[in-house]
């Protein structure tokens, strides 16, 4: 009886496409989080209680952004050929799948009525899905409009809140603030350019008019290599510097060379918005899985016991991203050393 009603939940919420975002949207938001409380030496508890409510308060919102976009997009969709899945759901299940995540991010608004500093990203993030996908305003295909919101909703104001989460009641500096808005809106922005410019085809094809659609592919790269990334590198490294852990600069050396090997030996191509074959997006893993390792461990030489259990969390409720790029490093590794033994016996 259990399984069984753990199956139909199961297939209720694969609309929601959690997979393609769980790790991918919510560990670059739940590394501001621990870089903020690492900056702000709060303890262990305070760590995974906050990691927690982040965690509790944005995951309603990411199913309600992924099955809000799927309902807009089905006519779209239909008409490019595309898969999409919401077509076979029933309407009961439709309006269960957007009124229970608004019911709880209600929830939280509630909850912050009287922080401010919580409420206003928290409600900036629900306001930017909605006005991104929802007609009659529906800025996905408004140009400028629809990229500069898509990155604000994903990215820039979760990570505000997480910054906010991890604050409390503290004063932070206010270049950290900076610094972390322009990294994570940088990011996100990159983000939404190379989902538009992946789907510029299709968007053409239905009429849709995305910033993708009304520039050139050459004029995004041209903006993301000399615009859009260099604020966001300036960005990372004052948090970086802020940080003082040596292990998130190692973290990100090792990353770098896992970067640089993989496009010299397996011939995969670092990209910062245009699609490749065989690409490897520039500093997605870093955000995902180097970086939030490096402040765990972090406080693990800090706090032996409690950071061991954080890690220990972490790989539990995250475990494909951080086995992924560890996989991908001992072998681009392990490849590495062949090569230079095969030079070497020369």
């Amino acid at each position: 009886m259990a399984t069984g009603g753990l199956r139909r939940a199961a297939r209720m919420l694969a609309p929601s496409r959690a997979g393609e975002w769980w790790e991918y949207k919510l560990l670059p938001i739940l590394a501001i989080f621990y870089a903020t409380a690492w900056l702000l030496e709060l303890p262990p508890l305070a760590w995974l209680l906050g990691a927690l409510q982040l965690l509790g308060a944005i995951i309603p919102g990411a199913i309600f952004v992924s099955v809000i976009n799927d309902l807009t997009d089905r006519e779209d969709d239909r008409i490019a050929g595309k898969p999409n899945r919401m077509a076979r759901v029933s309407p009961l299940a439709r309006v269960l799948l957007v009124a229970i995540p608004v019911a709880i991010g209600i929830v939280w608004c509630v909850a912050w009525r009287d922080r401010p500093v919580l409420l206003f990203p928290y409600l900036a993030a629900w306001l930017a899905f909605t006005l991104y996908s929802v007609p009659p305003i529906r800025l996905k295909y408004r140009g400028w409009a629809g990229a500069l919101c898509d990155a604000g909703g994903a990215h820039l104001f979760p990570a505000l809140l997480a910054m906010a989460i991890a604050a409390g009641d503290r004063t932070l500096p206010m270049v950290w603030a900076i610094a972390v808005g322009v990294t994570a809106f940088a990011y996100g922005l990159r983000g939404i350019l190379l989902h538009q410019l992946g789907d510029r085809d299709n968007d053409r094809l239905v009429g849709a008019r995305t910033l993708a659609v009304r520039l050139s592919p050459s004029t995004l790269a041209g903006l993301a290599r000399w615009l859009i990334f260099p604020a966001e590198a300036i960005a990372i490294a004052f948090l970086l510097a802020m940080l003082g852990t040596p292990l998130a600069w190692l973290a990100l050396g090792l990353y770098m060379l896992s970067v640089v090997q993989r496009v010299a030996i397996w011939k995969m191509h670092a990209i910062l918005v245009a699609p490749a074959q065989r690409a490897l997006i520039l500093m997605a893993e870093y955000y995902a899985a180097w970086l939030p390792l490096a402040l765990l461990l972090s406080l693990a030489l800090r706090e032996p016991v409690a950071g061991l259990a954080a890690i220990a969390i972490h790989l539990a409720i995250f475990p494909v991203t951080v086995w992924r790029t560890a996989k991908d490093f001992a072998r681009v590794e392990r490849t590495q050393f062949r090569l230079l033994l095969s030079l070497a016996r020369r």
